[in-house]
């Protein structure tokens, strides 16, 4: 018996007391008697016990494969220098229910040769009566069959590699040694080969509209549709790709309709070479690509948008919380940005980017007397300058957007263009010329968009 036997116990000394706490010498002994006669395996192990309780594998330092578990054995335990405990404890589980577990009239397990389970006569490595039995490797026409009753259903293996699962002898997956996979078929000719059916989806059922995917051609006709997902009982959702040289490309769905259409010579909506119809919005993740003659020319995508509502976004500059309710958050503003405050805002373009266009709103509030703002380019820009200057700002024109409401404001949209470096953090900056303190005039920005190209 060559596993570890687990025990666990209280550590007493002869007159009933715990043992402290501490590390002892433990010494295991196993009798094939209750009493008398000499230990048939004996162990000594160091041990620590904690509030009384001690814990051991019995057989880690030294293995139990002398002793025979089909006879009764009894432990004893000797701890320190307190001498062996009396009386001897039966061993009545472990192993004893491992070895039970293998007993039986219909099993075999010998340490060499073939191994069967509810049968002491298998005629395989591994023979499992009503549940497996394994293939003979030295012939190939033996296979692993699972079966029961009077279904036949098996999965057998062949020399070549292919691999098959029948039931009552008719293939039902076949995976082939090149990698092809049949569905109801044993040789399939493309990489998934579905014989005499469609792939279904969601339900499944007898009813032909539920979920599935099915290429049909009808005849030549201008309908080639590919349907996919399809429930016309259950809450019906359906996409159909549609194809044919008269009507292009289509793509639809139950709750949207047509959402793409491309091609085809009697479309018209596009048209032979006339391009592609979006029909709703279109969210890119990455860049789009546009043919300029034999260039292909990157469109602006948008990288990142400010509009302060949860927070700073990254600016800084501004002279303590840094953001000011204007109908909304802005940077700067009342109290945050005047002449001495620059507002400035630094982030690191992705990687492939070669122009930064920016739009911002800059806001002008209360008595801004003829002043004027800048928008500086700062940081790995190609060219560092400034960007923006505006036209000088009088409290006069305008409107009254917040702060103090006998004066007008105004907000101006600036775009600024760039070329980037490539090599680091390029920083927008935003400055005014004001000689009052925030109080009485400010600054401040809102609804910043970066797009890169």
């Amino acid at each position: 018996f060559s596993q570890p036997l687990n025990i666990q116990g209280m550590a007493r000394d002869h007159d009933g007391n715990m043992l402290p706490d501490g590390t002892y010498n433990f010494v295991f002994r196993l009798y094939t008697a209750s009493t008398g006669g000499t230990a048939a395996w004996t162990e000594n192990q160091s041990l620590s016990v904690t509030n009384g309780v001690f814990s051991a594998n019995m057989g880690a330092v030294t293995d139990m494969n002398s002793l025979n578990f089909n006879n009764d054995h009894w432990l004893s335990l000797e701890i320190g220098s307190n001498g062996e405990l009396s009386p001897r404890t039966k061993l009545v589980v472990t192993p004893y229910a491992l070895l039970a577990a293998q007993s039986g009239v219909t099993n075999v397990y010998p340490s060499s040769g073939s191994v069967g389970v509810g049968t002491t006569s298998p005629d395989t490595k591994l023979s499992v009566i009503g549940k497996v039995r394994a293939a003979n490797a030295s012939n190939e026409n033996e296979f692993t069959q699972i079966g029961h009753g009077g279904s036949h259903g098996y999965i057998r293996t062949e020399g070549d590699g292919r691999l098959l699962i029948q039931h009552d002898h008719n293939t039902k997956l076949s995976i082939e040694s090149g990698g092809d996979v049949g569905i109801n078929i044993e040789n399939p000719e493309e990489k998934l080969h579905i014989n005499n059916g469609n792939i279904y989806l969601g339900q499944g059922g007898n009813n032909a509209d539920y979920g599935k995917i099915t290429w049909d051609l009808n005849n030549g006709a201008p309908t080639d549709y590919h349907w996919i997902g399809y429930d016309s009982d259950i809450d019906p959702w359906w996409m159909i790709l549609q194809t044919h040289s008269s009507e292009g490309v289509r793509i639809r769905t139950s709750q949207d309709g047509d959402i793409l259409i491309a091609g085809g010579s009697n479309n018209d909506q596009t048209g032979v070479g006339r391009g592609v119809k979006l029909i709703g919005d279109l969210r890119v993740d990455d860049r789009i690509y546009q043919q300029v003659g034999s260039d292909e020319v990157k469109q602006w995508k948008l990288h990142d948008f400010d509009n302060f509502d949860s927070g700073n976004e990254g600016w800084t500059g501004a002279a303590s919380d840094g953001r000011y309710n204007c109908g909304g958050s802005i940077y700067g503003g009342r109290d945050e940005a005047a002449a001495s405050e620059v507002l400035r805002k630094s982030w690191t373009p992705p990687s492939g980017t070669q122009f930064i266009k920016i739009e911002m709103e800059v806001y002008a509030l209360d008595s801004w007397d003829n002043e004027i703002f800048f928008v500086y380019k700062e940081g790995n820009w190609k060219n560092n300058m400034e960007a923006f200057r505006s036209p000088r700002i009088h409290h006069s024109n305008g409107q009254n957007l917040c702060s103090r409401s006998d004066y007008a404001d105004r907000y101006i949209n600036v775009v600024i263009f760039g070329e980037w470096d490539g090599s680091g953090n390029v920083t927008i900056a935003v400055d005014a010329h004001l000689n009052g303190n925030s109080h009485d005039e400010s600054f401040g920005v809102d609804n910043v968009a970066f797009y890169v190209r």
